[in-house]
Protein backbone atom coordinates (compact mmCIF):
# COMPACT_ATOMS: atom_id res chain seq x y z
CA UNK A 1 0.00 0.00 0.00
CA UNK A 2 2.86 2.43 0.67
CA UNK A 3 4.47 1.15 -2.59
CA UNK A 4 1.06 2.06 -4.39
CA UNK A 5 0.56 5.00 -2.89
CA UNK A 6 4.07 6.63 -2.90
CA UNK A 7 4.00 7.45 0.91
CA UNK A 8 6.71 6.34 3.42
CA UNK A 9 3.89 7.82 6.46
CA UNK A 10 0.81 6.94 5.64
CA UNK A 11 -0.54 4.77 8.58
CA UNK A 12 -2.25 1.64 7.86
CA UNK A 13 -5.10 -0.30 10.03
CA UNK A 14 -5.25 -4.17 8.39
CA UNK A 15 -6.14 -7.26 9.35
CA UNK A 16 -4.40 -10.80 8.49
CA UNK A 17 -5.95 -14.08 7.67
CA UNK A 18 -7.55 -14.31 11.40
CA UNK A 19 -9.68 -11.69 9.82
CA UNK A 20 -10.55 -12.91 6.42
CA UNK A 21 -11.44 -16.17 8.00
CA UNK A 22 -13.81 -14.68 10.48
CA UNK A 23 -12.17 -15.73 13.94
CA UNK A 24 -14.07 -15.02 16.50
CA UNK A 25 -11.38 -12.83 18.03
CA UNK A 26 -9.56 -11.90 14.91
CA UNK A 27 -8.05 -8.37 15.70
CA UNK A 28 -7.30 -5.14 13.68
CA UNK A 29 -3.80 -3.96 13.87
CA UNK A 30 -2.11 -0.84 13.56
CA UNK A 31 1.29 -0.89 11.89
CA UNK A 32 1.51 -4.22 12.48
CA UNK A 33 2.41 -4.23 16.40
CA UNK A 34 -0.22 -1.93 17.94
CA UNK A 35 -2.99 -3.81 18.17
CA UNK A 36 -7.38 -3.20 18.62
CA UNK A 37 -7.02 -6.51 20.54
CA UNK A 38 -10.49 -7.80 21.77
CA UNK A 39 -13.93 -8.69 20.64
CA UNK A 40 -13.61 -9.57 16.79
CA UNK A 41 -13.30 -6.48 15.48
CA UNK A 42 -11.20 -7.67 12.73
CA UNK A 43 -13.56 -10.42 11.98
CA UNK A 44 -16.00 -7.45 11.19
CA UNK A 45 -13.86 -6.04 8.98
CA UNK A 46 -13.39 -9.51 7.23
CA UNK A 47 -17.04 -9.40 6.89
CA UNK A 48 -17.18 -6.79 4.90
CA UNK A 49 -14.19 -7.50 2.38
CA UNK A 50 -11.99 -4.95 3.83
CA UNK A 51 -8.44 -5.49 4.27
CA UNK A 52 -7.05 -2.38 5.22
CA UNK A 53 -7.54 1.55 5.92
CA UNK A 54 -4.68 3.74 5.35
CA UNK A 55 -4.50 7.54 6.15
CA UNK A 56 -2.07 10.22 6.34
CA UNK A 57 -2.85 14.10 7.99
CA UNK A 58 -2.18 17.03 6.63
CA UNK A 59 -4.07 19.69 8.44
CA UNK A 60 -2.19 19.62 11.48
CA UNK A 61 -4.54 20.25 14.48
CA UNK A 62 -5.57 23.35 15.79
CA UNK A 63 -5.07 23.93 19.24
CA UNK A 64 -6.87 26.20 21.62
CA UNK A 65 -3.72 27.40 23.20
CA UNK A 66 -0.56 25.43 21.46
CA UNK A 67 1.91 27.35 23.53
CA UNK A 68 0.71 26.50 26.94
CA UNK A 69 0.06 22.73 25.83
CA UNK A 70 3.59 22.67 24.67
CA UNK A 71 4.96 23.99 28.17
CA UNK A 72 2.94 21.21 30.22
CA UNK A 73 4.21 18.69 27.51
CA UNK A 74 7.70 19.80 28.15
CA UNK A 75 7.36 19.81 32.05
CA UNK A 76 5.68 16.06 31.92
CA UNK A 77 8.73 15.04 29.30
CA UNK A 78 11.33 15.15 32.70
CA UNK A 79 8.24 14.32 35.78
CA UNK A 80 7.23 11.19 34.69
CA UNK A 81 11.30 10.07 35.16
CA UNK A 82 10.79 10.44 38.82
CA UNK A 83 7.18 8.65 39.38
CA UNK A 84 7.97 5.06 39.84
CA UNK A 85 4.61 4.65 37.90
CA UNK A 86 5.52 5.98 34.74
CA UNK A 87 9.45 5.34 35.07
CA UNK A 88 8.39 1.47 35.83
CA UNK A 89 6.63 1.13 32.88
CA UNK A 90 9.43 3.13 31.29
CA UNK A 91 11.99 0.23 32.58
CA UNK A 92 10.22 -2.73 32.36
CA UNK A 93 6.85 -2.15 30.34
CA UNK A 94 3.82 -3.91 31.50
CA UNK A 95 5.74 -7.33 32.01
CA UNK A 96 6.87 -5.28 35.10
CA UNK A 97 3.69 -7.20 36.63
CA UNK A 98 4.83 -10.74 36.04
CA UNK A 99 7.38 -10.51 38.97
CA UNK A 100 4.71 -8.96 42.18
CA UNK A 101 1.74 -11.00 40.50
CA UNK A 102 4.02 -14.51 41.05
CA UNK A 103 4.40 -13.68 44.21
CA UNK A 104 1.48 -12.23 45.51
CA UNK A 105 0.00 -15.66 44.10
CA UNK A 106 -2.35 -14.27 41.53
CA UNK A 107 -0.30 -14.93 37.68
CA UNK A 108 -3.09 -17.03 35.96
CA UNK A 109 -1.54 -20.37 35.47
CA UNK A 110 -2.44 -23.78 34.04
CA UNK A 111 -5.64 -21.83 32.85
CA UNK A 112 -6.56 -20.35 36.43
CA UNK A 113 -6.10 -23.14 38.47
CA UNK A 114 -3.02 -21.73 39.95
CA UNK A 115 -1.79 -18.70 41.07
CA UNK A 116 2.26 -19.29 41.20
CA UNK A 117 4.01 -20.20 38.33
CA UNK A 118 7.74 -21.71 38.70
CA UNK A 119 9.46 -20.37 36.12
CA UNK A 120 7.81 -17.00 36.20
CA UNK A 121 11.66 -15.70 36.54
CA UNK A 122 12.01 -16.30 32.95
CA UNK A 123 9.44 -14.22 31.78
CA UNK A 124 9.92 -10.76 33.84
CA UNK A 125 10.07 -7.12 32.17
CA UNK A 126 13.66 -7.18 33.89
CA UNK A 127 14.59 -10.63 31.84
CA UNK A 128 12.97 -9.29 29.01
CA UNK A 129 15.22 -6.01 29.33
CA UNK A 130 18.31 -8.27 29.69
CA UNK A 131 18.00 -10.49 26.92
CA UNK A 132 15.83 -9.92 23.85
CA UNK A 133 14.80 -6.26 24.00
CA UNK A 134 16.16 -3.91 21.73
CA UNK A 135 14.23 -0.66 21.51
CA UNK A 136 11.67 0.93 24.22
CA UNK A 137 9.01 2.04 22.16
CA UNK A 138 5.79 3.71 22.26
CA UNK A 139 3.11 5.45 20.99
CA UNK A 140 3.19 8.75 19.27
CA UNK A 141 4.53 11.50 21.18
CA UNK A 142 4.10 9.89 24.76
CA UNK A 143 7.29 9.90 26.74
CA UNK A 144 7.00 6.94 28.65
CA UNK A 145 7.94 4.45 25.82
CA UNK A 146 6.39 1.34 27.66
CA UNK A 147 6.09 -0.98 24.36
CA UNK A 148 8.67 -3.04 24.01
CA UNK A 149 10.30 -4.12 20.65
CA UNK A 150 11.95 -7.13 20.52
CA UNK A 151 14.19 -9.39 18.45
CA UNK A 152 15.51 -12.96 18.60
CA UNK A 153 17.84 -14.57 16.11
CA UNK A 154 18.47 -18.28 16.92
CA UNK A 155 18.98 -21.19 15.23
CA UNK A 156 15.54 -22.53 15.90
CA UNK A 157 13.70 -19.33 16.23
CA UNK A 158 13.90 -15.89 14.85
CA UNK A 159 11.80 -12.72 15.83
CA UNK A 160 11.16 -9.99 13.69
CA UNK A 161 11.39 -6.52 15.57
CA UNK A 162 8.64 -4.67 13.16
CA UNK A 163 5.96 -6.72 14.93
CA UNK A 164 7.00 -5.31 18.27
CA UNK A 165 7.19 -6.88 21.44
CA UNK A 166 4.77 -8.75 24.00
CA UNK A 167 2.85 -7.29 26.93
CA UNK A 168 2.22 -8.67 30.47
CA UNK A 169 -1.30 -10.11 29.05
CA UNK A 170 0.32 -11.87 25.94
CA UNK A 171 3.11 -13.26 28.35
CA UNK A 172 0.41 -14.43 30.85
CA UNK A 173 -1.80 -15.87 28.14
CA UNK A 174 0.70 -17.91 26.14
CA UNK A 175 3.51 -18.26 29.38
CA UNK A 176 1.77 -19.53 32.73
CA UNK A 177 -1.48 -20.06 31.83
CA UNK A 178 -0.29 -22.46 29.46
CA UNK A 179 2.23 -23.35 31.64
CA UNK A 180 5.37 -22.52 29.16
CA UNK A 181 7.97 -20.63 30.50
CA UNK A 182 10.11 -19.65 27.33
CA UNK A 183 10.34 -16.18 26.58
CA UNK A 184 11.70 -16.36 23.02
CA UNK A 185 8.83 -18.96 22.44
CA UNK A 186 6.58 -16.53 23.88
CA UNK A 187 7.30 -13.43 21.64
CA UNK A 188 7.64 -15.27 18.78
CA UNK A 189 3.78 -16.72 19.31
CA UNK A 190 3.62 -12.24 19.55
CA UNK A 191 4.95 -11.91 16.28
CA UNK A 192 2.62 -14.61 14.87
CA UNK A 193 -0.43 -13.34 16.38
CA UNK A 194 0.43 -10.07 15.21
CA UNK A 195 0.81 -11.33 11.67
CA UNK A 196 -2.05 -12.98 11.47
CA UNK A 197 -4.24 -10.25 13.02
CA UNK A 198 -5.30 -12.56 16.80
CA UNK A 199 -5.84 -11.53 19.94
CA UNK A 200 -3.18 -12.70 21.88
CA UNK A 201 -5.39 -12.99 25.36
CA UNK A 202 -8.37 -15.04 23.97
CA UNK A 203 -5.96 -16.98 21.73
CA UNK A 204 -3.72 -17.90 24.65
CA UNK A 205 -6.53 -18.55 26.81
CA UNK A 206 -8.35 -21.21 23.90
CA UNK A 207 -5.08 -22.97 24.16
CA UNK A 208 -5.03 -23.29 28.14
CA UNK A 209 -8.52 -24.18 28.11
CA UNK A 210 -7.66 -27.31 24.96
CA UNK A 211 -5.00 -28.51 27.25
CA UNK A 212 -7.24 -28.50 30.45
CA UNK A 213 -9.63 -30.65 28.62
CA UNK A 214 -6.85 -32.45 26.78
CA UNK A 215 -5.35 -33.21 30.74
CA UNK A 216 -9.03 -34.30 31.46
CA UNK A 217 -8.84 -36.99 28.58
CA UNK A 218 -12.31 -34.71 27.15
CA UNK A 219 -10.21 -34.37 23.90
CA UNK A 220 -7.73 -37.00 22.80
CA UNK A 221 -4.83 -37.47 20.15
CA UNK A 222 -7.57 -37.80 17.53
CA UNK A 223 -9.41 -35.08 18.48
CA UNK A 224 -5.69 -32.99 18.50
CA UNK A 225 -4.90 -34.08 15.11
CA UNK A 226 -2.10 -35.61 16.51
CA UNK A 227 -0.59 -32.74 18.63
CA UNK A 228 0.13 -33.44 22.33
CA UNK A 229 -1.11 -30.76 24.47
CA UNK A 230 0.08 -31.23 28.15
CA UNK A 231 0.30 -27.82 29.86
CA UNK A 232 4.32 -26.78 29.25
CA UNK A 233 4.25 -28.38 25.55
CA UNK A 234 6.05 -25.24 23.88
CA UNK A 235 6.08 -26.98 20.34
CA UNK A 236 2.62 -26.74 19.98
CA UNK A 237 2.05 -23.13 20.48
CA UNK A 238 2.98 -21.66 17.04
CA UNK A 239 1.25 -24.43 15.30
CA UNK A 240 -1.96 -23.56 16.73
CA UNK A 241 -1.58 -20.28 16.71
CA UNK A 242 -1.53 -20.59 12.79
CA UNK A 243 -4.32 -23.27 12.65
CA UNK A 244 -6.42 -20.57 14.74
CA UNK A 245 -6.01 -18.03 12.17
CA UNK A 246 -6.78 -20.29 9.14
CA UNK A 247 -9.44 -22.59 11.12
CA UNK A 248 -7.72 -25.93 10.26
CA UNK A 249 -8.10 -28.76 12.03
CA UNK A 250 -8.05 -28.42 16.06
CA UNK A 251 -8.09 -24.19 14.93
CA UNK A 252 -11.24 -24.71 13.84
CA UNK A 253 -12.58 -25.13 17.32
CA UNK A 254 -10.30 -23.38 19.31
CA UNK A 255 -11.32 -20.06 16.73
CA UNK A 256 -14.38 -20.59 18.22
CA UNK A 257 -13.31 -19.22 21.76
CA UNK A 258 -14.16 -21.01 24.56
CA UNK A 259 -17.60 -20.46 25.36
CA UNK A 260 -18.59 -21.98 22.00
CA UNK A 261 -16.22 -24.72 22.86
CA UNK A 262 -17.78 -25.39 26.00
CA UNK A 263 -21.11 -25.69 24.49
CA UNK A 264 -19.69 -28.02 21.56
CA UNK A 265 -17.78 -30.47 24.09
CA UNK A 266 -19.64 -30.17 27.66
CA UNK A 267 -18.76 -32.79 30.02
CA UNK A 268 -18.59 -29.96 32.59
CA UNK A 269 -15.99 -28.05 30.65
CA UNK A 270 -17.94 -25.18 31.46
CA UNK A 271 -16.92 -24.88 35.13
CA UNK A 272 -13.23 -24.11 33.72
CA UNK A 273 -14.41 -22.77 30.60
CA UNK A 274 -12.75 -18.80 31.74
CA UNK A 275 -15.14 -16.10 30.15
CA UNK A 276 -17.72 -13.61 30.62
CA UNK A 277 -19.85 -12.98 28.07
CA UNK A 278 -17.94 -15.05 25.73
CA UNK A 279 -14.74 -12.69 26.03
CA UNK A 280 -11.87 -14.51 27.07
CA UNK A 281 -10.44 -13.92 30.84
CA UNK A 282 -7.52 -11.07 30.66
CA UNK A 283 -4.42 -12.32 32.88
CA UNK A 284 -5.79 -10.69 36.55
CA UNK A 285 -7.17 -13.37 38.53
CA UNK A 286 -10.30 -11.81 40.91
CA UNK A 287 -9.48 -13.95 43.73
CA UNK A 288 -6.89 -11.90 44.31
CA UNK A 289 -8.56 -8.48 43.18
CA UNK A 290 -12.66 -8.47 43.64
CA UNK A 291 -12.94 -4.84 41.73
CA UNK A 292 -11.60 -6.81 38.45
CA UNK A 293 -14.10 -9.06 39.23
CA UNK A 294 -16.27 -6.69 39.01
CA UNK A 295 -14.79 -5.33 36.12
CA UNK A 296 -15.05 -8.78 34.51
CA UNK A 297 -18.52 -9.11 35.20
CA UNK A 298 -20.26 -5.60 34.87
CA UNK A 299 -18.08 -4.64 31.81
CA UNK A 300 -20.60 -4.35 28.52
CA UNK A 301 -18.24 -6.07 26.27
CA UNK A 302 -17.34 -8.94 28.64
CA UNK A 303 -14.18 -9.81 30.97
CA UNK A 304 -12.28 -7.08 30.63
CA UNK A 305 -9.51 -5.41 32.84
CA UNK A 306 -9.44 -2.32 31.17
CA UNK A 307 -12.93 -1.08 32.39
CA UNK A 308 -11.51 0.78 35.68
CA UNK A 309 -8.29 1.37 37.77
CA UNK A 310 -7.33 -2.02 39.23
CA UNK A 311 -8.53 -0.89 43.32
CA UNK A 312 -4.98 -2.94 44.70
CA UNK A 313 -2.90 -0.20 43.96
CA UNK A 314 -5.31 2.05 46.94
CA UNK A 315 -5.42 -0.67 49.71
CA UNK A 316 -3.19 1.77 51.69
CA UNK A 317 -2.68 5.36 52.38
CA UNK A 318 -0.16 6.67 50.13
CA UNK A 319 0.80 8.97 46.40
CA UNK A 320 -1.90 6.79 44.55
CA UNK A 321 -5.11 7.36 46.50
CA UNK A 322 -3.93 10.46 47.17
CA UNK A 323 -4.56 11.49 43.70
CA UNK A 324 -7.68 9.95 43.53
CA UNK A 325 -9.00 11.86 46.19
CA UNK A 326 -9.98 14.61 43.64
CA UNK A 327 -12.72 11.78 42.19
CA UNK A 328 -13.87 10.90 45.65
CA UNK A 329 -12.26 8.34 46.64
CA UNK A 330 -11.35 8.79 50.72
CA UNK A 331 -9.95 5.83 52.55
CA UNK A 332 -8.12 2.52 51.23
CA UNK A 333 -10.24 -0.03 50.01
CA UNK A 334 -9.84 -3.97 51.04
CA UNK A 335 -7.85 -5.75 48.24
CA UNK A 336 -10.24 -8.57 48.98
CA UNK A 337 -13.18 -7.04 50.27
CA UNK A 338 -17.51 -7.28 48.98
CA UNK A 339 -19.61 -4.31 49.93
CA UNK A 340 -20.83 -1.06 49.37
CA UNK A 341 -17.62 0.90 49.93
CA UNK A 342 -16.30 -1.49 47.49
CA UNK A 343 -19.07 -0.75 44.74
CA UNK A 344 -18.50 2.81 45.21
CA UNK A 345 -15.01 2.28 44.51
CA UNK A 346 -15.13 0.39 41.34
CA UNK A 347 -17.95 2.72 39.99
CA UNK A 348 -16.26 5.81 40.84
CA UNK A 349 -13.25 4.34 39.00
CA UNK A 350 -15.11 3.03 36.15
CA UNK A 351 -16.48 6.53 35.36
CA UNK A 352 -13.21 8.15 35.28
CA UNK A 353 -11.93 5.45 32.95
CA UNK A 354 -15.09 5.70 30.98
CA UNK A 355 -14.64 9.31 30.42
CA UNK A 356 -10.48 8.58 29.14
CA UNK A 357 -11.72 6.35 26.99
CA UNK A 358 -14.08 8.98 25.24
CA UNK A 359 -11.20 11.65 24.90
CA UNK A 360 -8.85 9.02 23.31
CA UNK A 361 -6.28 9.04 26.53
CA UNK A 362 -4.13 6.15 27.70
CA UNK A 363 -5.14 4.69 30.72
CA UNK A 364 -1.56 4.31 32.41
CA UNK A 365 -0.75 8.14 32.04
CA UNK A 366 -3.69 10.30 33.93
CA UNK A 367 -3.85 9.59 37.94
CA UNK A 368 -4.34 7.73 39.83
CA UNK A 369 -2.96 4.75 37.87
CA UNK A 370 -0.37 6.67 36.18
CA UNK A 371 1.55 9.46 36.93
CA UNK A 372 -0.16 12.68 35.03
CA UNK A 373 -1.59 14.53 37.91
CA UNK A 374 -5.85 15.01 37.29
CA UNK A 375 -5.85 18.79 37.35
CA UNK A 376 -2.95 18.94 34.98
CA UNK A 377 -4.51 16.54 32.11
CA UNK A 378 -8.02 18.41 32.46
CA UNK A 379 -5.94 21.87 31.96
CA UNK A 380 -4.26 19.71 28.82
CA UNK A 381 -7.44 19.04 27.69
CA UNK A 382 -9.29 22.37 28.23
CA UNK A 383 -5.93 24.11 26.35
CA UNK A 384 -6.15 21.97 23.43
CA UNK A 385 -9.69 22.19 22.50
CA UNK A 386 -11.23 25.79 24.77
CA UNK A 387 -13.55 23.62 26.81
CA UNK A 388 -13.44 24.30 30.32
CA UNK A 389 -14.37 20.65 31.69
CA UNK A 390 -14.25 19.91 35.51
CA UNK A 391 -13.61 16.79 37.42
CA UNK A 392 -17.92 16.19 38.09
CA UNK A 393 -18.24 17.02 34.82
CA UNK A 394 -15.56 14.43 33.13
CA UNK A 395 -17.19 11.82 35.76
CA UNK A 396 -20.91 12.87 34.70
CA UNK A 397 -19.67 12.35 30.75
CA UNK A 398 -18.07 8.83 32.05
CA UNK A 399 -21.27 7.41 33.52
CA UNK A 400 -23.45 8.48 30.34
CA UNK A 401 -21.11 7.02 28.89
CA UNK A 402 -21.48 3.53 30.77
CA UNK A 403 -24.98 3.91 30.81
CA UNK A 404 -25.56 3.91 27.08
CA UNK A 405 -23.36 0.95 26.69
CA UNK A 406 -25.61 -1.11 29.08
CA UNK A 407 -28.84 0.50 27.01
CA UNK A 408 -27.32 -0.98 23.32
CA UNK A 409 -26.63 -4.01 25.13
CA UNK A 410 -30.12 -4.56 26.96
CA UNK A 411 -31.56 -4.00 23.19
CA UNK A 412 -29.53 -6.81 22.00
CA UNK A 413 -30.45 -9.44 25.13
CA UNK A 414 -26.91 -8.79 27.10
CA UNK A 415 -28.54 -8.84 30.83
CA UNK A 416 -27.71 -9.78 33.73
CA UNK A 417 -28.14 -13.39 32.95
CA UNK A 418 -24.88 -12.56 31.22
CA UNK A 419 -22.70 -11.54 34.07
CA UNK A 420 -21.90 -14.61 35.62
CA UNK A 421 -17.80 -15.12 36.19
CA UNK A 422 -16.31 -18.24 35.39
CA UNK A 423 -17.34 -21.13 38.47
CA UNK A 424 -13.77 -21.59 38.86
CA UNK A 425 -13.28 -18.21 40.26
CA UNK A 426 -15.14 -19.43 43.24
CA UNK A 427 -12.62 -22.52 43.85
CA UNK A 428 -9.61 -22.41 45.77
CA UNK A 429 -6.55 -21.14 44.27
CA UNK A 430 -4.40 -24.48 44.24
CA UNK A 431 -1.17 -23.21 44.94
CA UNK A 432 1.08 -20.07 45.89
CA UNK A 433 0.92 -16.98 48.35
CA UNK A 434 -3.32 -17.09 47.54
CA UNK A 435 -3.29 -20.88 47.52
CA UNK A 436 -7.15 -21.88 49.27
CA UNK A 437 -8.40 -17.92 48.06
CA UNK A 438 -11.44 -18.10 46.61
Amino acid sequence: IQRELGEKNIRISQIGPAGENLVQYACIMNDLKHACGRNGLGAVMGSKNLKAIAIKGTEGINFKDRKRILEISKWYSEYFKENPLSNGLHMYGTASVVEGANLSGILPTRNFRDGFFEQAENLTGKRMADTILIRRDGCFGCPVRCKRTVEVKGEKLNVNPKFGGPEYETIGAFGSLCGIGNLEMIAKANERCNNLGLDTISAGVSIAFAMECFERKIINDKTTFGLGLEFGNEDVLLQLVEDIAYKRDLGALLAKGVMKMSEILGEGTEDFAMHVKGQELPMHDPRGKTGVGLAYSLSPTGADHMQAAHDTMMAAEGPVLEAGRVLGLTKPVDVHGYGTEKAYFYSTLEKWWSFLNMVGVCFFIPQPRGSFPIDKFLDLLNLATGWDVDVEEAMEVGERGINLARIINYEMGVNESTEDLPERLYQPLENGASKGRA
